[in-house]
């Protein structure tokens, strides 16, 4: 919540969800791709953006590095690299990563096992194009 705050972004709770906590943040000017965050199990934390979902166990151990996986995702500072396959681009598995200087760190991974090895492998990038935004208004 206080990402989303600091960032001057709107988000909801969903206190029908079948979960302790859910929050939304829709896509809106500063924001191009729209994050789920929700905590399961009283220890689970899960990110969703889009079709990509990552779970980061126990609460203790990994909630500064969720907090900057949000943080990151509003600001530029972090990305999801879907990988697919196929003539399809179906998706086998998808990265969650951090900018650590010049270069991208996968601090969590989604795998789906079914690959085929015959297919062409490939990317696809989702990074908040309105990252911008944000930088515009720190200056």
């Amino acid at each position: 919540m206080e990402c989303a705050e600091r960032f001057g972004l709107r988000f909801c709770f969903d206190n029908d969800a079948p979960v302790e906590v859910l929050m939304n943040i829709p896509v809106q000017t500063g924001l191009s791709l729209e994050v789920s965050v929700n905590l399961q199990n009283w220890d689970e934390l899960w990110l969703e953006v889009g079709d990509c979902v990552f779970c980061m166990f126990s609460f203790d151990e990994t909630r500064e590095l969720f907090r900057d996986c949000i943080e990151g995702l509003i600001s530029g500072n972090a990305r999801i690299v879907r990988h697919l396959q196929g003539p399809w681009n179906s998706k086998r598995g998808a990265s969650l990563q951090l900018k650590r200087g010049s270069s991208w760190q996968t601090v969590a991974s989604q795998t789906n096992w079914f690959r085929m090895p015959l297919f062409s492998q490939s990317e696809e990038i989702l990074l908040n194009e309105e990252a911008s935004v944000h930088s515009q208004l720190e200056e």
